[in-house]
This record gives structure tokens, C-alpha cells and sequence, in this order.
């Protein structure tokens, strides 16, 4: 019958009468290789042997070291064995595995493998030369070693264990391995010595080890003088381990080289530096009875101005050294220089003067033999009256040369305000435009140096800074006023280099300065005039929310909605009495302005008691 894929049929295949076909099992090592490291995987084939008919399947029950190997598993072998039937292990330290053929295939007579197992090598140390290690186990009811023909019939086989195996990791020992040699040369004239040492031996824990010289020359070659020379032998034992044996041959020389250095050398120092570079030295003369290895010198890549001692050493092949010394002069003739002079300086006068404190980054002396001194008629930070006045640099080396360098520092006749302005709040958000007018006093006086007329733009009441170019003066005290709506303010700017800062922002109420509405003929008080003037023009449409500095008197829009109405009426109900804040000089509060011309129309309008 045909032979079965399954563990039962195996078991259960029957024994016919009369002589069965014989052959034989061995297990042998992937490769034939007998050598493993510990920790490392063995591969052991079960091969089919002289087969006088095919066979189609077999069972083998078989037992292994386990204070030496631990089961992997095992896998089918070579076509046609490749279905596994079974992979057990009935009990600790045995296998029983089974293979067959697929459905529908033929069985072979051929030699070949019929399963490789796998085991793990657990032994802790080397292991050398053990057999049997895998071996097949007696029968024992279901667990037998067995073959099949195709007709079912068992094939009688012989078996034979796992041959001998050594598990080595372990490298051979040297026993001898020669020290450092160190010797002189053979007698002179020679240039090398004669060289020998002992032959290296070594052992190893599994038998025989080969050694064989690797690296260098073999022992009684000549050396030359020199080294040091790697010797190296190499020891392989039977599984493959290997170890080194290194050491060194050198051969030293007695004799030691001779040099004669160059002539002095006498150079210019580079431009601009207090050294030379690049300096020619020329060539040593140099000599060894077996030959100059080096020849080096000491010299710096930069010499300075002055002597400076070269030296040179020759070198030869056994280190041996010999010196000779040359001198190399460098001579300074070059003057200073200034460094980064600052060209012509132009500014304005600073806020409140008619000069400025001029500043520069002063220019650096440079020698090539140490900073030089430098000198300046005017340093940074002098005080610079207007005009234009030249500042001269001098420098001076120790050698008394020297370099100077000019420039000019002009001052013009001007300043700059810097002015913020805020109407007081409840104004349209805008923007519009106002003609603001600028007094800036230097007191004690009795009229201000200078009047400005300004057009600024407001949104939402506020100003951004208005920069105005001033003529220079001693200003201490800045006025603002919006001669068409506001009552004057009064400030002491801040000075800032050239920038006179006046802000005419914030509450008067909290200390600041914001133009107070309601004052329409610029008489300095909100009154009963500035009443009939708004109720001259109510409910006058200007048709623009903007004032120029040449819009004509008067224009009661103080909220800048371009339409006079009772919000404009609020400014001068709530602000009623008040005068200009602030005086410069000591001049008065109130004064007749340029516009109280303004004159009332009849018409009833909302009175400044009443509600509108």
C-alpha cells in the first residue's frame, strides 16, 4: 500500500513475511563540519544510505546530549522528503520525528537527506572530540526508527550516531611568543642587523594547533636600521579559532647625522605689520651613514622686527639627531596710519541752543611696530558752535612718524519741534484738520521768538507727532492753541538732541495738556462772546470738517462735523469762565486774540442756561 502522510499510519504500518529490503542512517553534520562554538546552531542531516528499493517515508526516534545541546526542531530534508509527518519529544533528551512524501509523489532509492534537525549548544565550555552526541534510540512501543517502501513493506536499516564533535570557542594559547627585540646595527659600514628569535608555539584544549608567520620578515633576515618591523604568527586550531602572536623588530644607529645651517638672513617687515612672513631661510647641509630620515626647524610662520634665532635639526633613521642655529633679522621702516576717520558731520543745533554736542567714533591709530599716539584738536562730545569747524587727528609713532587725518563738523542754524496735540475728548472721530498755532518763548521775554502756524490731522482727538523745522534758540517754554475753537496750553519741552518735545496730551485735570474747546475769537476765556458767535452761525453747514491756517473767523465747529449745532454749544456751556492754562514768561493769562471779531446773528438760538 501506499505510504501515509500521517503520524497513525506510519505506526501502523505491517511487517511482511520473508526478507526485507535493507539500507542504513547516519547522522552526520551540515557539511561534515565537526567543529561549533558554544551558543552557536547545529545542524545535524539524517542521511539514507544504499537503499536497495524506493522509499516514500520513514520515523526515527532518537536521543542527544542535553548537558550539551538543547532541541531546536528539525525540518524536512531533500525532495522527495518534503512533507513532515511529525516533530515530538516524547520525553526530555529524545525526538521522534517522521517524514514522508507529498500526495501523489514517488519514493526514491538515491542516497540523500531525509531530515535536518536542529539543536542549540548550551555547553558552557569547550567540548572535544565527543561522539554520539545525536544518537538513535531503541524502540519503544509507538516511538520506533523505521523506513517504508512503496508498498508499504518496512525497509530494514542500519544506524549510526552523530560522530565525533567539538563545541570550541576558545581561541589556542601561545606558550611562546617573543618580547620586543631591540638591537644595534651589524658592524660598519652596514646600515642593518641580522635579526632572529625562537620559533612561536602554542596549544589548544581540542589537540593540535598549526602556527605559521603571518606578517614580516623570517627569522636571520637582514633589517635595516630603523623600525619598528610588526612580526606577527598566527595559531589555528581544528575548529577554526585562531590567535595572534605580535611583536616588533627595531635596529637602532649609533652614529649620529651631521648639519651646517644657512647664512644670516635679513628681511623688510611686511606692510602695515611689525613682522615678517613668508621668509626665505634657504637649505641646511645635511649627512647620515645611512641616510637623513627629516630636517625641520623651529622657525615661526611670522618673525618679528629685530633677531630671531632659527634651529635647525636633522634626523635620522635611528632617531639620532644634530643641530646647528641661524639668525634671521627682520628691520621696521614704515610710519603709522589712522584707522576709520570719520568723514564730514553735519547736524542740526541741539533743541534750546544755537550749537551742538557733536559725538564720532574717534578713527584708531595703527603701527606695524604698537599702537601710536594719537591726538585731536576737538574730541567726541565737544560742544560745536553753528558754522563749520574742522577737527584734525594726529598720530605719532615711537620712531616719531607721523599721519593725520580731517574732517569737518558743520552745525546749521536749525532745530526740530516735535509736537502731540489732543483736542479735548467728545470731538467727531475724523480725521479732520485743525490749524494749530505754536509759541515757543525763551524767557524772560515779553513776546514769543516764534509763532507757527501748523495744519494737523486728528482722529479720534489725537494728533500723531507733528515734526517742524524751528530756527535755533534757547526755548523754555512751548504754547499751543487752535485759535478757531480751543483755549491755549502751556508745556516746558523736553530737549532730545535736536528734537524740542512738547506734548499737548492728557487731562489738565491729571496734569496734562489737552486743548480745551469753546474759545471762538482767540480772546484767551470762554464767554458770553463766544456764546453770540455760535449763535451767529447755528446750524451753518461749512460742508468740510476741516480748518486751514487762512479759514476765516469765525467758525464755531468746534466738534469738527462740519455743521454747527447744539454739540458744539456743550463745549462752551461746560468749559464757561475758563481762560488759557499756563503762561510763558509771566505774561498774561488772557489776551486779545487775532480773530475776536466774530459778530452774533439775532436769531433766537438755545441760551447758555437753559436746555437746547
Amino acid at each position: 500500500m501506499a505510504y501515509r502522510s500521517v503520524l497513525a499510519c506510519v505506526l501502523l504500518v505491517a511487517f511482511a513475511n520473508g526478507a526485507l529490503a535493507q539500507t542504513s542512517l547516519t547522522l552526520v553534520p551540515l557539511n561534515g563540519n565537526q567543529c561549533a562554538p558554544p551558543g552557536s546552531i547545529l545542524v545535524v542531516e539524517l542521511q539514507m544510505l544504499g537503499a536497495p528499493v524506493p522509499v516514500v517515508g520513514g520515523q526515527f526516534y532518537l536521543n542527544y546530549d542535553m548537558a550539551a545541546l538543547t532541541y531546536v526542531g528539525g525540518v524536512p530534508g531533500d525532495a522527495p522528503f518534503t512533507r513532515e509527518v511529525a516533530d515530538l519529544t516524547p520525553s526530555p533528551g529524545t525526538i521522534f520525528y517522521a517524514v514522508g512524501i507529498p500526495d501523489g509523489g514517488s519514493g526514491t532509492a538515491a542516497d540523500g537527506v531525509l531530515a535536518r534537525l536542529y539543536f542549540h549548544v548550551t555547553t558552557p565550555s569547550s567540548v572535544c572530540g565527543v561522539a554520539a552526541l545525536v544518537d538513535f534510540e531503541p524502540d519503544s512501543g509507538p516511538y520506533q526508527t523505521k523506513l517504508s517502501d512503496a508498498f508499504g513493506q518496512p525497509v530494514l536499516a542500519t544506524t549510526s550516531p552523530l560522530g565525533p564533535m567539538s563545541f570550541d570557542g576558545t581561541p589556542p594559547t601561545f606558550t611562546l611568543c617573543p618580547a620586543p627585540i631591540v638591537t644595534g646595527s651589524d658592524p660598519a659600514p652596514c646600515c642593518f642587523a641580522t635579526v632572529t628569535w625562537p620559533q612561536p608555539t602554542a596549544i589548544d584544549d581540542c589537540g593540535v594547533v598549526s602556527v605559521s608567520q603571518i606578517t614580516g620578515p623570517p627569522p636571520g633576515s637582514p633589517f635595516l636600521i630603523g623600525g619598528p618591523y610588526l612580526i606577527e604568527y598566527l595559531a589555528t586550531d581544528a575548529c577554526g579559532n585562531t590567535a595572534l602572536c605580535s611583536f616588533t623588530v627595531t635596529v637602532y644607529d649609533d652614529d649620529p647625522p651631521t648639519i651646517v645651517c644657512p647664512p644670516t638672513v635679513v628681511v623688510p617687515a611686511d606692510h602695515g605689520l611689525c613682522t615678517a612672513s613668508g621668509v626665505n631661510l634657504g637649505t641646511p647641509t645635511a649627512w647620515d651613514n645611512c641616510g637623513i630620515v627629516s630636517v625641520t626647524n623651529d622657525a615661526p610662520a611670522v618673525f618679528p622686527v629685530g633677531d630671531s634665532t632659527v634651529t635647525w635639526t636633522a634626523t635620522d633613521a635611528a632617531n639620532l639627531t644634530a643641530s646647528c642655529t641661524q639668525t634671521v633679522t627682520v628691520v621696521d621702516t614704515q610710519s603709522p596710519t589712522l584707522v576709520g576717520c570719520p568723514g564730514d558731520i553735519v547736524v542740526d543745533a541741539d533743541a534750546g541752543f544755537c550749537s551742538a554736542a557733536v559725538s564720532w567714533t574717534p578713527p584708531l591709530g595703527a603701527d606695524n611696530c604698537g599702537p601710536p599716539a594719537v591726538a585731536v584738536n576737538f574730541p567726541p562730545g565737544h560742544v560745536f558752535p553753528l558754522g563749520s569747524t574742522t577737527v584734525t587727528y594726529t598720530a605719532t609713532d615711537g620712531a616719531s612718524n607721523v599721519t593725520s587725518c580731517s574732517f569737518t563738523v558743520t552745525v546749521n542754524p536749525v532745530s526740530t519741534l516735535v509736537a502731540t496735540v489732543q483736542l479735548q475728548p467728545n470731538v467727531e472721530p475724523g480725521p479732520f484738520t485743525r490749524c494749530i498755532t505754536f509759541e515757543l518763548w525763551s524767557c524772560p521775554a515779553a513776546l514769543p521768538d516764534l509763532i507757527l502756524e501748523q495744519p494737523v490731522t486728528f482722529t479720534n482727538g489725537l494728533s500723531a507727532p507733528v515734526l517742524i523745522t524751528i530756527p535755533c534758540g534757547p526755548y523754555s517754554c512751548v504754547t499751543a492753541r487752535d485759535k478757531h475753537h480751543t483755549l491755549r496750553q502751556t508745556v516746558t519741552p523736553m530737549k532730545s538732541g535736536p528734537l524740542l518735545v512738547a506734548d499737548f496730551t492728557g487731562d489738565p485735570g491729571s496734569g496734562g495738556h489737552w486743548l480745551i474747546g469753546g474759545n471762538l475769537n482767540d480772546d484767551g476765556v470762554i464767554d458770553g462772546a463766544d456764546y453770540a458767535i455760535y449763535l451767529s452761525q447755528y446750524e451753518t453747514l461749512f460742508g468740510t470738517p476741516d480748518t486751514t491756517c487762512t479759514t476765516a473767523f469765525p467758525h464755531a465747529d468746534i466738534t469738527g462735523d462740519g455743521l454747527v449745532d447744539v454739540h458744539d454749544f456743550t463745549f462752551i456751556q461746560i468749559n464757561a469762565t475758563n481762560v488759557n492754562v499756563g503762561t510763558c514768561c509771566g505774561q498774561p493769562v488772557a489776551q486779545t486774540g487775532d480773530a475776536a471779531k466774530g459778530t452774533a446773528r439775532p436769531e433766537a438760538r438755545p441760551s447758555m442756561g437753559g436746555d437746547q
